[in-house]
């Protein structure tokens, strides 16, 4: 009995191209995801954070591969004196008194980040950071979300940092409980 052997004569075209357009679209897709992502976190923390001045929540910083902080207090239109004579938050007269949420400080935050929310590359670290200094140049960031200081109820529960990257967990479905609770504990207030 003798086998009979076939030899087949495959000729393969491969153009590198095409790998490197899929790698390319691939890089595109995720970096679109990843700063959706960042920027969805970033502006829930910008709608979340309590104000009263709204110099907290003005002074957040996105920012990319260093961390970078600023207090942006002075560029908070003040009503400051107005707020203290004129205000009676019993009675509900609140002249001057911002609350979460108040566009001229959210406004103003986002300014400042603009470089980062748009010019984006994938790979590079990301920073979100907050800078504010009360007049004794205390950074009370993190008091405001721990909650050691005492909110209005219209600015509780007043996390603002860990209720957006819940928001994230709901949204994304991709970060789970334990990397939220971890990002809260890496998150380094400036």
């Amino acid at each position: 009995m003798g086998g009979a052997a076939v030899t087949l004569d495959l000729e393969f075209e491969f153009d590198d191209s095409d790998v490197v357009a899929a790698v390319d679209s691939l890089e595109m897709y995720f970096t679109n995801v990843i700063k959706g992502l960042v920027k969805d976190l970033f502006y829930n923390i910008l709608k979340k954070t309590p104000q009263y001045t709204g110099a907290y929540a003005a002074s957040w910083s996105l920012s990319q591969g260093t961390p970078f902080a600023e207090d942006r207090s002075a560029l908070v239109r003040s009503d400051f004196l107005s707020t203290h004579m004129f205000s009676n938050v019993e009675d509900g007269f609140n002249f001057g008194v911002k609350q979460k949420g108040d566009a001229e400080a959210i406004g103003i935050a986002l300014n400042a980040s603009y470089g980062a929310l748009n010019g984006w590359e994938l790979g590079r670290d990301i920073f979100i950071t907050n800078g504010v200094l009360d007049q004794h140049g205390y950074a009370y960031g993190e008091d405001v979300e721990l909650g050691k200081i005492n909110l209005r109820p219209v600015n509780r529960p007043g996390n603002a940092m860990m209720a957006s990257v819940y928001h994230i967990d709901l949204m994304y479905q991709d970060i789970s409980e334990y990397s939220g609770r971890r990002f809260a504990k890496e998150f380094q207030w400036a």
